[in-house]
Protein backbone atom coordinates (compact mmCIF):
# COMPACT_ATOMS: atom_id res chain seq x y z
CA UNK A 1 0.00 0.00 0.00
CA UNK A 2 1.16 3.20 -0.86
CA UNK A 3 2.36 5.70 1.48
CA UNK A 4 0.60 8.85 2.31
CA UNK A 5 2.33 12.33 3.55
CA UNK A 6 -0.57 13.89 6.24
CA UNK A 7 0.46 17.04 8.54
CA UNK A 8 -1.46 18.69 11.20
CA UNK A 9 -2.05 22.74 12.20
CA UNK A 10 -3.36 23.60 15.57
CA UNK A 11 -7.30 24.85 12.99
CA UNK A 12 -7.64 20.97 12.33
CA UNK A 13 -6.77 17.99 10.49
CA UNK A 14 -5.00 18.38 7.18
CA UNK A 15 -6.10 16.16 4.30
CA UNK A 16 -3.34 13.35 3.61
CA UNK A 17 -1.60 13.84 -0.26
CA UNK A 18 -1.25 10.51 -2.20
CA UNK A 19 2.33 10.22 -3.85
CA UNK A 20 0.50 9.68 -7.22
CA UNK A 21 -0.91 13.52 -6.32
CA UNK A 22 2.51 14.81 -7.59
CA UNK A 23 3.27 12.59 -9.91
CA UNK A 24 2.77 15.03 -12.62
CA UNK A 25 3.91 17.77 -10.97
CA UNK A 26 7.10 16.50 -10.32
CA UNK A 27 7.77 14.94 -13.49
CA UNK A 28 7.21 18.58 -15.27
CA UNK A 29 9.73 19.85 -12.92
CA UNK A 30 12.40 16.87 -13.76
CA UNK A 31 11.61 17.82 -17.47
CA UNK A 32 11.76 21.33 -17.43
CA UNK A 33 15.30 21.38 -15.80
CA UNK A 34 18.64 21.46 -17.96
CA UNK A 35 21.43 19.25 -17.31
CA UNK A 36 23.08 21.52 -15.21
CA UNK A 37 20.54 22.24 -13.20
CA UNK A 38 19.75 18.28 -12.36
CA UNK A 39 23.55 18.36 -11.96
CA UNK A 40 22.55 20.52 -9.00
CA UNK A 41 20.45 18.92 -7.12
CA UNK A 42 21.76 16.61 -4.21
CA UNK A 43 22.73 13.24 -4.96
CA UNK A 44 23.15 13.59 -8.41
CA UNK A 45 26.51 12.72 -9.11
CA UNK A 46 28.65 10.53 -11.96
CA UNK A 47 26.41 11.62 -15.10
CA UNK A 48 23.39 10.64 -13.09
CA UNK A 49 21.88 13.99 -14.43
CA UNK A 50 21.83 12.59 -17.96
CA UNK A 51 20.25 9.15 -16.95
CA UNK A 52 17.41 11.58 -15.16
CA UNK A 53 16.66 13.55 -17.63
CA UNK A 54 16.29 11.18 -20.26
CA UNK A 55 14.44 8.65 -18.37
CA UNK A 56 12.28 11.99 -16.94
CA UNK A 57 11.05 12.90 -20.85
CA UNK A 58 9.93 9.24 -21.58
CA UNK A 59 8.12 7.90 -18.46
CA UNK A 60 4.63 9.00 -17.81
CA UNK A 61 4.21 7.77 -14.30
CA UNK A 62 6.48 8.35 -11.50
CA UNK A 63 6.60 4.89 -10.97
CA UNK A 64 7.88 3.92 -14.24
CA UNK A 65 10.75 6.84 -13.94
CA UNK A 66 11.61 5.36 -10.44
CA UNK A 67 12.10 1.60 -12.03
CA UNK A 68 14.34 3.09 -14.74
CA UNK A 69 15.99 5.05 -12.29
CA UNK A 70 16.98 2.29 -9.42
CA UNK A 71 20.50 0.62 -9.85
CA UNK A 72 22.74 -0.94 -7.21
CA UNK A 73 24.30 2.33 -7.37
CA UNK A 74 20.68 4.70 -7.15
CA UNK A 75 18.40 3.09 -5.01
CA UNK A 76 15.28 3.38 -4.71
CA UNK A 77 15.03 6.00 -1.83
CA UNK A 78 17.95 7.47 -3.40
CA UNK A 79 15.67 8.17 -6.77
CA UNK A 80 13.13 9.36 -4.54
CA UNK A 81 15.01 11.60 -3.12
CA UNK A 82 15.93 13.25 -6.16
CA UNK A 83 12.47 13.41 -7.48
CA UNK A 84 10.97 15.40 -4.16
CA UNK A 85 14.55 18.19 -4.44
CA UNK A 86 13.69 18.61 -8.11
CA UNK A 87 9.94 19.30 -7.45
CA UNK A 88 10.99 21.75 -4.25
CA UNK A 89 14.18 23.07 -5.83
CA UNK A 90 16.29 21.63 -3.33
CA UNK A 91 19.84 21.95 -4.45
CA UNK A 92 23.36 20.55 -3.38
CA UNK A 93 24.40 24.27 -2.03
CA UNK A 94 21.10 24.30 -0.08
CA UNK A 95 21.84 21.33 1.89
CA UNK A 96 25.30 22.78 2.41
CA UNK A 97 23.71 25.81 3.74
CA UNK A 98 21.48 23.92 5.85
CA UNK A 99 23.99 21.19 7.18
CA UNK A 100 26.36 23.49 8.01
CA UNK A 101 24.39 25.65 10.43
CA UNK A 102 24.95 28.87 8.51
CA UNK A 103 21.54 29.63 7.58
CA UNK A 104 18.87 27.86 10.26
CA UNK A 105 16.09 29.65 11.60
CA UNK A 106 13.52 29.58 14.07
CA UNK A 107 10.25 29.47 13.24
CA UNK A 108 6.78 30.39 15.84
CA UNK A 109 3.91 28.47 14.85
CA UNK A 110 1.95 29.20 17.95
CA UNK A 111 2.44 29.37 22.22
CA UNK A 112 0.43 29.83 25.01
CA UNK A 113 -0.15 33.07 26.07
CA UNK A 114 1.88 32.59 29.16
CA UNK A 115 4.85 31.95 26.97
CA UNK A 116 5.18 35.78 25.31
CA UNK A 117 7.40 36.98 27.54
CA UNK A 118 9.81 33.66 26.75
CA UNK A 119 8.92 34.72 23.30
CA UNK A 120 10.49 38.37 23.86
CA UNK A 121 13.37 37.00 25.68
CA UNK A 122 14.32 35.04 23.07
CA UNK A 123 13.95 37.00 20.53
CA UNK A 124 16.58 39.40 22.10
CA UNK A 125 18.94 36.99 23.01
CA UNK A 126 19.14 34.56 20.40
CA UNK A 127 21.85 34.36 17.74
CA UNK A 128 19.26 32.61 15.11
CA UNK A 129 16.50 34.75 13.22
CA UNK A 130 13.52 34.10 14.74
CA UNK A 131 10.55 34.13 12.40
CA UNK A 132 6.88 34.74 13.53
CA UNK A 133 5.47 36.89 10.30
CA UNK A 134 6.44 36.73 6.80
CA UNK A 135 7.83 40.59 7.52
CA UNK A 136 10.51 38.73 9.13
CA UNK A 137 11.68 37.04 6.09
CA UNK A 138 13.59 40.33 4.80
CA UNK A 139 15.82 40.85 8.37
CA UNK A 140 16.83 37.74 7.07
CA UNK A 141 20.85 36.75 5.42
CA UNK A 142 20.14 35.67 1.97
CA UNK A 143 20.69 31.75 3.06
CA UNK A 144 18.26 31.67 5.43
CA UNK A 145 15.72 33.49 3.34
CA UNK A 146 16.50 31.10 0.12
CA UNK A 147 15.57 28.06 3.25
CA UNK A 148 12.78 29.97 4.09
CA UNK A 149 11.47 30.51 0.40
CA UNK A 150 12.04 26.53 -0.26
CA UNK A 151 9.38 26.56 3.24
CA UNK A 152 6.89 28.99 1.58
CA UNK A 153 7.28 26.60 -1.86
CA UNK A 154 6.33 23.55 -0.23
CA UNK A 155 3.60 24.77 1.31
CA UNK A 156 2.61 26.35 -1.74
CA UNK A 157 2.52 22.80 -3.91
CA UNK A 158 0.54 21.32 -0.74
CA UNK A 159 -2.01 23.96 -1.32
CA UNK A 160 -2.16 23.37 -4.45
CA UNK A 161 -2.71 19.64 -4.27
CA UNK A 162 -5.22 20.29 -1.84
CA UNK A 163 -7.18 22.62 -4.03
CA UNK A 164 -6.59 25.59 -1.84
CA UNK A 165 -5.14 29.16 -2.71
CA UNK A 166 -1.61 29.34 -3.36
CA UNK A 167 -0.88 31.55 0.11
CA UNK A 168 0.84 29.61 2.20
CA UNK A 169 -1.24 28.62 5.70
CA UNK A 170 1.56 29.60 7.74
CA UNK A 171 1.63 33.25 6.40
CA UNK A 172 -1.45 33.96 5.82
CA UNK A 173 -2.49 33.13 9.38
CA UNK A 174 -1.39 34.56 12.56
CA UNK A 175 0.84 32.10 15.06
CA UNK A 176 -1.73 30.11 17.10
CA UNK A 177 -1.91 31.33 20.52
CA UNK A 178 -3.98 29.05 23.16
Amino acid sequence: MPQTISTEFASGSIKPVHPSSIETLALYALRKMSLEQLQALPDVREGFENVLQYNARYSNSIEGLLAALKSKRYTLARCKRIVMCALLGITKTHLTYATQAKSLYLRVLGFRRSARPLISAISRNCSLPLIIRKADIAKCAPDTSNLLELDIRAHDIYALLEGQSSIPRDFSQPPVIV
